[in-house]
């Protein structure tokens, strides 16, 4: 059985307080583990009348005003205690099957992974981006319905080389207006209750969210979890070898934090990727370009050509070092000139150009590929 540190000690600090309070002493199940269950206690009722078109949002004497979101769907996660959370278990793992329970009501709806990042000495926490979601699909009403699925998780136990942990959190997605969230309504709207996070309209996948806070729901959810064959790693029977350029993204979006960007980068070599890394308005004259297509699951390689040599004067937004193992995925950061924390401020995105220099082959292999800077 894994237990986490308890969420409730970052309630009344925000969101990001209270995620990081669940994901810092997370402990590793055992190899021996078979399935772990984790999630909200599903004999509650499905007692929410309201839907996406609203943010219940506590009143300071009590109660809960429903306010307008001026949208019509959208994603809830929530965190009760130490036992009742969607946090994934520690280390990497496949979440199997999914289990949601609705009333009366019911409308397509769809199981989404929300990725958080923490910083290793500071402990600030941002979140989230989503990293994987299930079909759509629609609960039956007034039961419990199970839904399988193969999504792979991580809740990391070590820090990689720039002292970043990634953790996933288990949401769901409302995709109809007028479909009830299926969730239970404690009464307790104050930051002793249950702690939601709220995301209008749902996530999309790849893309950033700064989520609402809201207390007293318990989202009515709970999954099951097997270690290994999960998370951004190499999967079972070695790293994946592929023709093509030898690093590739797992997201086109990089997440901007503390003035660092924060990039999913994919080693495709069956020796360790290391280099340098710019980010710059314009590809590296004569590097291999890294086409991205945006599908359900991130987005994949699409083909390889070279860069055309560009006349307009280079501007550097940041630089970075990497070292990704063979066949894996790894965050390695770069650190932002101030022109590029200007653009990204207030939420604002940029797009740009990482320029990647494989100082580990013979000769130097140049890779270049479009991201969005986020925070």
């Amino acid at each position: 059985m894994r237990t986490q540190s308890d969420v409730s000690s970052g309630k009344g600090l925000g969101g990001l307080a209270a995620l990081l309070a669940a994901a810092l002493l997370a402990m590793t199940v055992s190899a021996g583990a078979q399935v772990t269950t984790f999630g909200m206690d599903l004999s509650l009722p499905a007692n929410v009348t309201f839907d996406c078109s609203v943010w219940p949002v506590p009143l300071l004497g009590g109660g809960v005003l429903l306010v307008p979101s001026q949208a019509q769907t959208c994603t809830w996660t929530a965190s009760v205690n130490v036992t009742q959370n969607l946090f994934v278990p520690g280390g990497n793992g496949t979440v199997t099957q999914v289990r949601v329970k609705v009333g009366a009501l019911t409308g397509p709806m769809q199981v989404v992974v929300l990725q958080g990042l923490r910083e290793e000495f500071t402990n600030n926490a941002g979140c989230c981006q989503q990293v994987g979601q299930s079909a759509v699909f629609t609960p039956a009403a007034n039961a419990i319905t199970t839904l399988p699925v193969q999504l792979p998780v991580r809740n990391d136990q070590v820090p990689d080389q720039n002292h970043i942990f990634a953790f996933d959190i288990l949401g769901l997605s409302i995709l109809a207006p007028g479909v009830p969230i299926p969730a239970f309504d404690t009464g307790n709207y104050t930051n002793t209750g249950p702690f939601d996070d709220i995301d209008f309209p749902a996530s999309q996948p790849n893309a950033s969210i700064a989520p609402s806070d809201a207390f007293g729901y318990v989202l009515l959810m709970n999954a099951d979890w097997v270690p290994g064959g999960g998370g951004p790693g190499a999967p079972p029977g070695g790293p994946p070898l592929q023709s093509g350029p030898p690093l590739t993204f797992e997201s086109p979006m990089a997440l901007v934090r503390r003035n660092q960007a924060i990039i999913d980068l994919t080693c495709t070599l069956a020796a360790p990727c290391l280099g340098d890394l710019r980010l710059q308005n314009q590809p590296a004259p004569g590097a291999v370009i890294i086409p991205m297509t945006s599908v359900a699951g991130g987005p994949t390689l699409a083909g390889a050509s070279k860069a055309r040599p560009a006349a307009a004067h280079v501007i550097t937004y940041g630089r970075g070092s990497f070292n990704v193992a063979a066949g894996a995925t790894g965050m390695v950061s770069a650190r932002l000139k101030p022109v590029a924390r200007r653009r990204t401020r207030g939420h604002r995105t940029l797009q740009v150009w990482a320029n990647m220099t494989l100082t580990n082959t013979n000769p130097a292999q140049v890779v270049s590929g479009q991201i969005t800077l986020s925070r």
